[in-house]
């Protein structure tokens, strides 16, 4: 006997949006009931040949809901779903000539046009088993959608609306707070600094994760000493704190003390995850960049590998010109430009010596006078020869095998073993694509995860759902695990007002 829906459960109806971004959405909504119209099943078959997330997402929706499914009869009745509620394909009906379904296209022409568009034909799905729910056990309709146009156009058709929640993380979650402070007496502060380590075990760091950092305060003179909190009253100094050099580059040393915190994060080998917020200019990319050069040449690990999503993960970049690196190169012009800055010295970043640099630029201007005509000296342009015959630093880095460039596209089903591994812009993923990301990680290998909740470009995650904000959630209090929130702008005077102000 097929389920019957019981009277005060919700129906909730899925766009193609939800199952894309979660393909397990149809499981998250409890006892209540959800139904699937067919016309997502059709985008679902469209975009399931992709190669790309999107396609990936359809892909296992698909799967999960034939198994869900199973063998089905031809009433089309529902079926129940492990929590209680229960699933169903909407399929119009065959009869349109019904004064139901004329005013259902009257409805639907005064918020969105005609039936072809399969957003109204969605709604008109909506409207449908509202009429059938009411009329029969009652309960609340509500369509579930991360299309901001849909759900305006159904708000003016009278149907209820709903932002997918499952992925979504508290309100005081997501809120940036400020690092704590700690008061200490003055011979608590006299013992941090002789023995780098402190036991507040009076209750003072009740309240703390793991790995949080926070500041220590002399009662007497307020002086503020930054620490880290290891548990069970524990609080020790930072690593690195005076800085760190980049093998054949510039020392680092860190500008402010939430900077101080993230070098600690960066540089300790015990943390494998570090999750970094912050706006433009806080100097999450240069820094990383910086420790993850310095731990690949102090031989911890092979390689620094970077990558970030395409304006949402997923996004096919084959229709640029070229290889991985060629491909990626707009979008990591960032890193590019932070080489140039660690890498002041003439020529590419490597320990040569000077007369080796000098000839090696010899040739190129020789070579070059050869092919134009230009000659050699003597001439206007022999500095412009000299810049063009010097390595970009990036580049070598990566002709040298020690920066890898990803395309994130293609890291499903990859492993990651004694890498460093850089996630710029994690905010534009959501809460699936950062898990495909941070299982990636194999042995004695680190997860940099950087962005900037306040800029989100992908349509589908908001400051509550993005990948950032989720592993920050969902991913605090453990040993091997730092998050570190960066506010003082250090990139220039204008960036910090600008990023305050604008």
């Amino acid at each position: 006997m097929s389920p019957q829906p019981k009277s005060g459960q919700k129906t909730y109806i899925l766009d193609t949006n939800i199952l894309i971004h979660d393909p397990d959405a149809i499981t998250g909504f409890g006892d209540n009931h959800v139904r699937v119209p067919v016309e997502v099943i059709q985008e679902l078959d469209r975009i399931k040949t992709e190669q790309s997330d999107r396609g990936y997402g359809a892909r296992n929706a698909v799967k999960n809901l034939l198994s869900s499914l199973g063998i089905r009869d031809s009433s089309n009745a529902p079926v129940w779903l492990p929590g209680g509620g229960t699933l169903n394909i909407l399929v119009p009906p065959f009869d349109h000539d019904t004064d139901r379904e004329n005013r259902i296209r009257r409805i639907i022409k005064n918020v969105g046009g005609d039936m072809v568009s399969v957003d109204n034909r969605i709604m008109a799905a909506c409207l449908r088993e509202m009429a059938d729910v009411s009329g029969h056990s009652g309960g609340e309709v509500v369509l579930v959608t991360k299309d901001g146009a849909m759900s305006i156009k159904a708000h003016g058709a009278g149907i209820p609306v709903e932002d997918y929640r499952n992925d979504k993380v508290s309100h005081e979650d997501a809120r940036v707070t400020d690092t704590q402070t700690i008061d200490i007496r003055r011979p608590e502060a006299h013992q941090f600094g002789i023995d780098s380590e402190i036991y507040l075990s009076d209750g003072r760091s009740d309240s703390l994760n793991l790995n949080e950092y926070v500041i220590l305060r002399d009662d007497k003179d307020g002086k503020e000493i930054p620490a880290r909190y290891f548990g069970r009253g524990l609080f020790r100094t930072l690593i690195g704190q005076n800085g760190f050099s980049v093998s054949g580059g510039i020392h680092i040393k860190p500008r402010n003390i939430e900077q101080s915190f993230l070098v600690d994060a960066l540089l300790d080998t015990s943390i494998d995850l570090v999750t970094i917020s912050g706006p433009a200019g806080t100097g999450k990319t240069i820094l990383s960049m910086a420790a993850g050069l310095h731990s690949v040449a102090g031989g911890r690990y092979t390689r620094l590998s970077i990558t970030r999503p395409i304006i949402g993960v997923g996004n096919d970049i084959g229709f640029l010109p070229g290889n991985i690196e060629e491909k990626m190169t707009p979008w990591l012009q960032g890193y590019s430009d932070s080489a140039d800055v660690l890498f002041t010295r003439a020529g590419a970043p490597q320990d040569k010596p000077q007369s080796e640099r000098k000839a090696k630029a010899k040739n190129a201007r020789e070579n070059a006078r050869k092919s134009n005509g230009t000659p050699a000296r003597g001439s206007g342009d022999k500095g412009l020869l000299e810049r063009a015959a010097r390595i970009k630093p990036f580049n070598d880095l990566i002709a040298r095998g020690i920066l890898e460039v990803q395309a994130i596209t293609h890291i499903r089903g990859r492993s990651i073993p004694d890498s460093i591994l850089m996630l710029d812009e994690a905010q534009n993923t959501n809460a699936h694509q950062i898990k495909t990301v941070v299982t990636r990680m194999a042995r004695n290998s680190k997860l940099i995860l950087s962005g900037d909740p306040a800029q989100i470009d992908s349509p589908w995650v908001d400051a509550r759902s993005n990948g950032l904000i989720h592993v920050r959630t969902r991913m605090r209090n453990l040993p091997n695990v730092a998050h570190v929130v960066l506010k003082s702008g250090e990139r220039s005077p204008l960036a910090e007002m600008a990023a305050r102000m604008l």
